[in-house]
């Protein structure tokens, strides 16, 4: 704690917000939850998928299939021959891209229907994996208002999850070209035609330099803004409830009171809190771009939004740090401040609630209007401004920002009324009516 001779004169409020970012930052909980942890994201997510690949092991077995008609089952047979790398690739085959090991399975195959019985009894011993019942109705013409009668796959209790999602997609595919056979069309042609082209998306710079397009990543890239911002404020935010409440339950906010005024005090603890959150926000937004890097996807985000992101991150601190730190001064107790906080939690939840319709439409009239309620315009205006579908008007840019300050230098003041009164007041804790009427009391 900051002495008396440290808190002379010009130097109090400096004095008040290092020893609020000192007990804050440099504390290993800080250290782990702000560093440490996204690191270790950032490194899970790149390491990942070469675990996965490296675990990988063979899944043996056998596979019967009752194919009263004889088309399907050669068909898979050739499949599943390509799975364990004894043949061709077979075109109408989809891929195996699926984690948790290669497949080297053996079709048996039967055509008299009296041999299911038996077949469901040896399943689960003898290696016998599956058993796959084709009706025969399933292969041949069409009837107009008759569904497709199903495939029925069975496997075993201890069956891995991988062998039924292979087969699903094995058996589709050679169900659909034994029609194709029957029918007497060519499999080959047909699904060139059925193909989908392929759409090479790209995005071009305003230097003439081209890159891949990313749909979704630039659909999650809004929210990714307003969730950085929103955890940066946040966890200030919370630092400054549960300090103010610690400091008055204890009584250590009479003693920094003999030595400074409840406006230096607040003001020290908003601006060391202030510095807290940056860190927050620049170690965020570092790792944030590193990944992107790792992946060359750091072209998706303008450089003009990160300054948009600095002027809103201001603007959305000042604005929770202050009915934070005024519910605190308010409470003797952290139940005590759920109450009144509740309230709070539910509107600072709208923007998550609107996401899409903010983002998918920027510049409609539901984005515009709650650009301008405080204390939802920070959190509004950086969702429509990272969508980048449409430009935002620059004169809405600027009236949120002054409607944005206007209402921070008045929730500033607010919270200033609100703690000279509540932080020497103990008992019960007041309702928000009587917080409104602190806010008048001259």
């Amino acid at each position: 704690m900051a002495t008396d001779q440290n808190l002379r004169g010009g130097a109090k409020i400096p004095a008040i917000a290092w020893r609020e970012f000192r007990t804050t930052v440099l504390t290993k909980a800080f250290i782990i939850g702000a560093v440490v942890v996204p690191l270790l994201m950032i490194g899970i997510a790149m390491l990942a998928p070469y675990f996965m690949k490296s675990s990988s092991s063979i899944i043996k077995g056998r596979v019967a299939i009752v194919d009263v008609s004889g088309t399907v089952a050669p068909i898979l047979d050739r499949m599943l021959a390509a799975d364990r790398g004894e043949g061709p690739p077979v075109e109408s085959a989809p891929s195996d891209d699926m984690p948790g090991g290669s497949l080297a399975l053996t079709l048996v195959t039967e055509t008299d229907a009296a041999s299911i019985a038996p077949l469901r009894e040896e399943l689960g011993t003898k290696d016998l994996v599956a058993l796959l019942v084709i009706p025969p109705a399933l292969v041949q013409a069409p009837v107009a208002d008759q569904p497709w009668p199903a495939v029925e796959l069975l496997v075993p209790q201890s069956a891995p999850w991988r062998i039924t999602a292979r087969l699903e997609q094995l058996v589709r595919a050679a169900v659909v070209d034994a029609r194709l056979a029957n029918l007497g069309v060519d499999s080959a042609q047909q699904r060139k035609l059925m193909q989908r082209p392929i759409v090479d998306s790209q995005r071009q710079s305003g230097a003439g330099e081209t890159k891949r397009e990313s749909v979704m990543s630039r659909m999650f890239v809004p929210i990714g803004f307003m969730v950085l911002l929103w955890i940066c404020v946040f966890t200030s935010g919370h630092y400054l409830l549960t300090t103010t409440i610690e400091e008055k339950s204890s009584r250590v906010m009479e003693v920094l009171l003999s030595a400074v005024s409840p406006m230096q005090l607040l003001t020290g603890k908003l601006l060391g809190q202030a510095l807290v959150s940056l860190v927050m926000l620049v170690t965020y937004t570092g790792v944030a771009l590193s990944a992107l890097s790792v992946f060359a996807m750091a072209d998706l985000i303008a450089p003009i939004q990160y300054l948009w992101l600095v002027i809103y991150f201001v603007m959305a601190y000042f604005m929770i740090g202050t009915m934070m730190v005024a519910v605190g001064s308010a409470v003797s107790e952290l139940r005590e401040a759920q109450s009144l906080m509740t309230p709070i939690m539910l509107v600072m939840m709208v923007p998550f609630w609107l996401w899409f319709p903010i983002s998918h439409a920027p510049n409609g009239m539901l984005a515009t209007i709650a650009s301008f309620i405080p204390p939802l315009t920070p959190f509004v205006m950086i969702l429509r401004l990272s969508s980048g579908s449409e430009p935002v008007a620059a004169w809405q840019i600027a009236a949120s920002i002054a409607v944005g300050t206007l209402s921070t230098l008045g929730m500033l003041w607010a919270a200033s009324r609100i703690f000279r009164v509540g932080v020497l007041m103990q008992g019960k804790p007041p309702s928000p009516r009587e917080l409104l009427r602190w806010v008048t009391v001259r």
